[in-house]
């Protein structure tokens, strides 16, 4: 396990601490996992994800059914993705 170590306010600190006792959190380590841990995904997954209009969308489809030469920026794109998956399910 690593450790974070967090400064804050005393009235910070007895704010977040009465928060994780009336959510029934065994420690305040874990409420604030709970709660920072969905919102760094989010912002990982938003720095990774591509979004595309439904035409661009088509026409990658079609190269890739096609069968084109992989560029270098695609190869890079799918290496981070696939380490992406993996760590993910490490976590």
């Amino acid at each position: 396990m690593e450790r974070i170590e967090l400064r804050v306010t005393k009235s910070d600190k007895l704010l977040l601490q009465r928060a994780s006792e009336i959510l029934g959190f065994g420690s305040l380590s874990a409420f604030l996992l709970s709660e920072v841990r969905p919102k760094a995904k989010e912002v990982v997954d938003k720095s990774v994800v591509i979004e595309l209009d439904y035409e661009d969308s088509v026409k990658v489809l079609e190269l890739l059914d096609r069968g084109e030469v992989e560029t270098e920026a695609m190869k890079k794109a799918r290496e981070l993705y696939v380490k992406l998956v993996k760590d993910d399910t490490d976590l």
